[in-house]
């Protein structure tokens, strides 16, 4: 079976072979924003969230939602002092 973007989306044919190349620009931005939002949600913890963007798609739209609105930015902490040195014999 021969497959045609044209006959198949026929408003897609005045732009001629740059909708093969919007086409792809469009897939591969697709799957680069979900994944930045899967592992965002994944890693936060949000597992309805996860599901949410693992199924609909919107190219792109939810996703950016997610990581702009609800995911939480990395928390960076100080690291704890370090104890300090409990005394082993008599004091001289």
């Amino acid at each position: 079976m021969h497959y045609d973007l044209f006959t198949t989306f026929p408003f897609l044919a005045p732009l001629g072979i740059f909708a093969y190349f919007l086409v792809g620009v469009l897939v591969l931005w697709s799957l680069a924003i979900k994944g930045i939002a899967l592992w965002k949600a994944a890693r936060n913890g949000h597992t309805a969230w996860f599901a949410f963007l693992l199924i609909v798609n919107s190219l792109g739209i939810f996703e950016l939602i997610y990581i702009f609105g609800f995911a939480k930015p990395p928390v960076k902490t100080a690291p704890a002092p370090a104890p300090a040195p409990i005394p082993s014999g008599p004091e001289a």
